[in-house]
């Protein structure tokens, strides 16, 4: 494989894992929330909660609309979180709920305004300064969104998302000295697969293929099912031209994900690199049936192994 192609696919790796990134973000989120407990916030020692005559029906409301969230029902979910503030306009919750369901409905802005309203109820919180980063983080304010997730650290050293969203925002920046930082301090506070692949990425920055390795295994050995550490593995080992290892390594990420075509392009080459040429003309005709339309210059590349190819079983 040239060195074009292993850029082309580095920059697919890296894009396909922002984007799940995103949806750890969520994830992430919502986890939070549904631990976070709905018990009396309290402002200058005094009991915040007691002093609105409509507090029991604003416990209602949220619970009602944190049904609705987890069901996916983000709108009805957001009417009863915005009834809930104005019921307990006192209470935190309410309006990092409604904040999390207009980030669902790619609301960032009205979002952002919702994160900075609850972290000015109970400023010591680092759950709503985190999400605010988040918010941020969505609107492509990076700078605003570091600030955010350290003052989440700094209020509670073991947030373990304000480290992780962290080192993504140094990452997207090209600051891997400080996302490495980062992600360490996130794989010291928990076994997570998504902060070994991304350590994994920053070593084959790097070119430290060993360290790289590494991370990445240990990301398949905390779940199997992560589809980008099997697909980097095959990348690294291509890099090294292991390529037996490299095409078991891409069918492992294509099992867990059929359209994912970068992988069937580069087993593709693999096999090319092991004389499977029938085997290659599969992986290549995968890639094109999988591969969007908008990526021509890729489609046109495959197209053209193809044919030579078939152009040379025929003869």
């Amino acid at each position: 494989m040239t060195s074009e192609k292993y850029a082309a696919a580095g920059k697919t790796r890296k894009e396909s894992t922002m984007k799940r990134n995103k949806f750890y973000a969520i994830f992430f989120l919502i986890a939070i929330i549904m631990h976070c407990e709905s018990e009396k916030r309290t402002m200058n020692g005094q009991d915040i909660g007691s002093k609105s005559p409509r507090r029991e029906e604003a416990v209602r409301l949220n619970r009602d609309g944190l049904a609705l969230l987890n069901s996916g029902r983000y709108a009805d979910a957001l009417e009863l979180f915005i009834e809930a503030a104005r019921a307990n306009p006192n209470e935190a919750e309410y309006p990092n709920n409604s904040g999390t369901c207009r980030l669902r409905l790619k609301e960032a802005r009205n979002a952002l305004k919702d994160f900075e309203r609850a972290a000015s109820i109970d400023p010591k919180s680092p759950l709503y300064r985190f999400n605010i980063g988040l918010a941020h983080m969505y609107l492509g304010e990076n700078d605003l969104a570091a600030a955010r997730f350290r003052e989440a650290a700094e209020i509670d050293d073991a947030c373990f998302p304000a480290w992780s969203h962290l080192g993504l925002v140094y990452f997207q920046e090209k600051r891997y000295v400080e996302a490495e930082a980062a992600w360490q301090r996130a794989s010291a506070l928990k076994e997570d697969a998504e902060v070994q692949n991304n350590l994994g990425m920053i070593y084959m920055e790097r070119n430290d293929l060993q360290a790289a390795e590494l991370r990445f295994a240990e990301a398949v050995r905390i779940d199997g099912r992560f589809l980008l550490a099997h697909y980097n593995l095959g990348v690294l080992y291509q890099k090294r031209n292991e390529n037996e290892r490299a095409e078991r390594a891409y069918s492992s990420a294509i099992a867990l994900d059929q359209a994912y075509f970068t992988a069937y392009y580069n087993r593709a080459l693999v096999e090319l690199a092991q004389g499977k040429e029938r085997e290659a003309a599969r992986s290549l005709e995968l890639f094109i049936r999988y591969c969007p339309s908008t990526l021509s210059q890729p489609l046109h590349d495959a197209k053209e192994r193809l044919a030579g190819l078939k152009k040379k079983r025929l003869h």
